[in-house]
């Protein structure tokens, strides 16, 4: 006799997810609050939607670098130490981009309060992707 699901037990449908599908997860939900963001505020004029979609197509490439170049190397790093609060999760996503900006300027040459806007910005999106990694891959596990 099969019981039915309670509404407090857990869902086996969302159950811990491997790296590697964590890395897709973590991607694509990334991305979508990247493309949310480029249309609600870089959409100014642009009737076809071309600016928003290679911005965000820009945007796309360096997330998927920065998950492969910078946030799975912190992940097998934490897990060799045993961090596995979100705590550290969110400092490795915020941790690249204040060198990544005044550094390398990418957006241009622009002043120190604009390069610190775009260092809160791109730690958001950061945050947040190392937060759906932790969510579904780390804290799944714990």
């Amino acid at each position: 006799m099969s019981r039915a699901l309670c509404f407090w037990q857990e869902p086996t449908l969302i159950n811990r997810l491997s790296v590697g599908e964590g890395v897709i997860v973590s991607f694509l939900a990334t991305f979508a609050a990247l493309l949310a963001s480029t249309w609600l505020f870089g959409s100014e004029g642009d009737l076809l939607g071309l600016q928003i979609s290679i911005m965000a197509s820009y945007g796309g490439i360096f997330l998927l670098l920065f998950i492969v170049l910078w946030g799975l190397p912190a992940h097998y790093l934490m897990a060799k130490y045993d961090k596995t609060k979100w705590f550290w999760y969110g400092i490795a996503g915020i941790l690249p981009f204040p060198f990544f900006v005044f550094l390398l300027e990418p957006f241009g040459d622009d002043g120190v309060y604009h390069m610190t806007l775009q260092t809160i910005e791109l730690g958001a999106f950061g945050v947040l992707c190392s937060s759906v990694f932790w969510f579904f891959v780390v804290q799944k596990s714990t």
